[in-house]
């Protein structure tokens, strides 16, 4: 090989490998942008299950005053629009808590899953297949993926 080939040769196989290394350093900078936009994400996804996460008493306790209702029967209008409006705030209590992307945890007769149940108690049923949720004792609470608060279950045995 004479002298101006090796020179050209060289300064083109340097150049094929600042190239490669471009090109790698290029997809990981765009690797990087995505990972940082889907935690970016997820972040303002999950920002408020804090906030969420102490109003979950407040769901409950509406919750169990709406179960204990009063009849409308026998009462004056006043204690009615009263109930009536105490009802209104609870729905859209409820509705605030949906679009901010949580679900309730309360349903019963479902295969008991520790992610999203904690057995507080377990009862011997023949009719029923061990492991399953038999009662809610109180609801849990998840926000899309996340658990907030898992429902607390009496199981089958």
């Amino acid at each position: 090989m004479d002298e101006q080939e090796q020179t050209t040769t060289v300064p083109n196989a340097l150049a094929e490998e600042y190239l490669a290394g471009w090109k790698r350093a290029a997809a990981d900078y765009a690797n990087l942008k995505k990972e940082i936009e889907k935690n970016r994400e997820e972040t303002a996804k999950y920002a408020a299950a804090s906030a969420i996460g102490s109003l979950l008493q407040v769901a409950d306790h509406f919750g169990k005053a709406m179960a204990e209702r009063p009849p409308a029967t026998g009462l004056d209008e006043r204690a009615t629009r009263w109930i009536d409006g105490i009802a209104h705030i609870h729905q859209q209590f409820a509705t605030v808590l949906k679009n901010a992307g949580v679900v309730v945890i309360n349903k019963a007769e479902v295969p008991f899953d520790p992610m999203y149940h904690e057995a507080m108690m377990s009862e011997k049923r023949h009719d029923t297949a061990a492991g399953t949720v038999l009662k809610v004792l109180e609801p849990g609470y998840r926000m899309y993926e996340k658990v907030l608060r898992p429902a607390k279950v009496v199981v089958a045995e």
